[in-house]
């Protein structure tokens, strides 16, 4: 997973210090640790909400926006994978919802991650709302993967062939959305 860093992918102003030196890059590590433990041995979805949302409301040395995103996909990773073969309830929308809005917020590159999440929420979300949150991830998936593309290779096998394929279904969702 690639965290997003201050203005890079263009994140708001007040994220400038999501930049971490080395002790910063250990505590959130740590944190992503934690979290993908507590999220995974949750066993439901609900129940794993409590827990994360508890875990952002405390005090940390990890920048807000770098919690949030590894929050999000925790859950949207264990918990919200499966809905995709399911009708999912309207609590379930509202929090793939929030989850989803904090990637898009925070800049997440992770188109892979957020197209899934956007293509359950169609529907459930106003229009305005879907062709937003897909720009703004089409934007920071540009600018992240375009920044240092053989350092993200080096991490993540074939990562730029899902994030082509992602971003091009995000150009479809767009256009649907657009042709309504």
């Amino acid at each position: 997973m690639r965290f997003s860093t201050a203005s890079e992918y263009g994140a708001p102003a007040e994220y400038g210090s999501a930049s971490l030196d080395s002790e910063g890059v250990s505590a959130l590590a740590k944190f992503s640790r934690e979290i993908d433990s507590l999220v995974h041995a949750a066993p439901t979805w609900s129940e794993a909400e409590q827990i994360i949302r508890s875990r952002l409301s405390e005090s940390s040395s990890v920048p807000q926006p770098l919690r949030e995103q590894q929050a999000a996909h925790a859950m949207l990773h264990n918990h919200f994978g499966a809905m995709k073969n399911k009708a999912p309830s309207e609590k379930e929308l509202d929090a793939l919802g929030y989850y989803t809005t904090l990637l898009v917020d925070n800049r997440s590159p992770e188109s892979w991650l957020i197209h899934p999440a956007l293509d359950l929420l169609s529907g459930h979300w106003p229009d305005e709302r879907m062709l937003a949150a897909i720009d703004t991830t089409l934007e920071a998936s540009r600018r992240a993967y375009n920044v240092n593309p053989e350092g993200v290779e080096r991490h993540i096998p074939d990562v730029h062939s899902e994030i082509r394929t992602a971003n091009q279904k995000l150009i479809q969702l767009r256009t649907n959305l657009r042709q309504k």
